[in-house]
This record gives structure tokens, sequence and C-alpha cells, in this order.
């Protein structure tokens, strides 16, 4: 088994996706992007915290990453489907944003996804962040900007 295979929450996971802004979630299922953002939001409360997708039940779980189990495929998903074991999640709805306890584990097979929140959200979401102007200290205004040629 390779890394890749064995660290569900790496950015090369084929099952996660590293949300870093609104742009970076594409519809997952069911669900529109407003409502995975609204998801995602909901689980950076967390330090540990990421959103599991349910594709069969159209269910999505929050809990910690550290709560996550995973199994491979077997036999290239012939003998036995990747599965996805969560302990201690929590069932989010997006149209309520409102949590409620999910079963103490929940397995998730053979179709899911884990949304990692990336970055801390600002206070102000509307707020558009401050222009980058100028040079850096010690450096020609003209720096970084190509090869004279």
């Amino acid at each position: 088994m390779t890394p890749l295979d064995s660290d569900l929450l790496d950015p090369r996971s084929r099952h996660s996706h590293h949300v870093t802004d609104r742009e970076d979630l594409p519809a997952l299922g069911p669900w529109s992007p407003a409502a995975l953002y609204r998801a995602v939001r909901r689980a950076d409360d967390d330090p540990d915290g990421v959103v599991v997708l349910d594709h069969g039940r159209a269910t999505l779980y929050i809990a910690g990453g550290t709560a996550l189990r995973y199994d491979p495929p077997r036999l290239l998903g012939v003998a036995g489907p990747p599965a996805l074991h969560v302990d201690g999640p929590v069932s989010y709805d997006p149209e309520t944003d409102a949590v409620t306890d999910g079963p103490g584990q929940v397995t998730v097979s053979p179709a899911f996804d884990v949304l990692v929140p990336a970055f801390d959200f600002p206070d102000d979401l509307d707020e558009a962040p401050p222009p980058l102007g100028g040079s850096r200290a010690g450096q020609p205004a003209d720096t970084g900007r190509g090869t004279p040629g």
C-alpha cells in the first residue's frame, strides 16, 4: 500500500479536496458548491474538522480528521470496494446549517469524498483583501518581472 492509499487527507488523495477558497469546491453529488462551502466553514470550527460526503446516503458528516479510517479497495475493487470508517460524526444539514448527533460510527462505502478546510476564514468574507502593491524591502521595484530580453 502506498502512502497515498493510506493517507486519506493527503492533498493528492483521490478522495480528498482541500478547500482554500469558495472556488475550490466543485459540485459534488447532490450538493451545490455553496452548500459544501457552508459545511466546510462549519467543520473549520474544529481545528481537526473535516466534512465527509456520503454519496450513497446523500448525507454530509462533520468529524475530526483523526476519527477517519480508510480501507482501500481490494483487488481493484472487485474483492471489496473502498470504505471510510468515521468515528463520532455529526450529521450536517446545509439547508438549515444545523448539526445533529450522528451514529456512534458510520461506514461510508463505496462513494465518498472528504473536504478538508485548508485555510483560516476571515471575519468578514465580503471584504476584499488589500492589494499587494509595492516591492519588498531592500529589493528594486522591477524584481521578479521577468528576464529582459
